[in-house]
């Protein structure tokens, strides 16, 4: 489904990704881990459109996409699901939610029908759709940025940093979310701070470092690699 092959991203003079590599099938919820600065979310920001590539080739479902805009890549149908504090402040969670189904505003049935399931996935909202964003705590903003994001009826889902700020019991609740949507058939790419979190749910993870990845394997081999759980895991 998706092929990133040998991408380099800069910030003007400052090398970020200096050609990396990953591929995830269709229906498989693949991890990409690291320390921080390591190039995670721009890796995400990079296959979404949303910064440059300078070199490489990036791939979906047979179509190089490395030149085209970010929205001609929503329209193939990759969805970039930022950090849980992106959302419109000033905006009521269900205005938040719908502005994911922006690209099939014609399509008032579907859109409904759409909303009314994930209202059903995310029970929490339910009681909270007049609220303002703002007003939100970290772990319902987190769920409705990912509510938005599943609005667009997304082939390919980026999750970038889901457990940030959030308390270790909603972390839990996110997590399982996301495992759920796995187990429906949705593609994720997830990166994540939390090693121990982010490679027990994944088939198979990356490890990235100083812009390019170090590692590559199934998330369960990963999590027992000596180098792994001594440099990330404090083992």
């Amino acid at each position: 489904m998706l092929q990133v092959e040998d991408i380099k991203v800069g910030y003007g003079d400052l090398p970020v990704l200096r050609g990396v590599s990953l591929d995830l099938n269709a229906g498989e919820l693949v991890a990409l881990v690291g320390s921080n600065n390591a190039g995670k979310s721009t890796t995400l920001r990079a296959i979404a459109g949303l910064v440059p590539v300078s070199g490489g080739r990036i791939v979906f479902e047979g179509q190089e996409i490395q030149d085209l805009p970010a929205h001609k890549r929503a329209e193939l149908g990759i969805t970039l699901v930022p950090e849980a504090w992106q959302l419109f402040a000033g905006m009521t969670v269900r205005e938040n939610i719908l502005m994911g189904s922006y690209r099939h505003r014609h399509k008032k049935e579907e859109n409904a029908q759409r909303f009314a399931g994930l209202l059903d996935v995310f029970p929490t909202l339910k009681d909270k759709l007049g609220r303002r964003s703002a007003n939100l705590s970290g772990g319902e903003r987190q769920m409705v940025s990912m509510c938005r994001a599943l609005m667009s009826a997304p082939k390919l889902l980026l999750i970038d940093e889901p457990s940030m700020g959030l308390a270790p019991v909603v972390v839990d609740q996110v997590f399982e979310i996301i495992e759920d949507l796995n187990r429906q058939g949705f593609s994720i790419l997830l990166v994540e701070q939390n090693l121990q979190l982010a490679l027990s749910s994944a088939k198979r993870g990356y490890v990235l470092e100083h812009g390019v990845i170090a590692m590559h394997d199934s998330g369960e081999r990963l999590l027992t690699d000596d180098a792994v759980r001594s440099r990330y895991l404090g083992m």
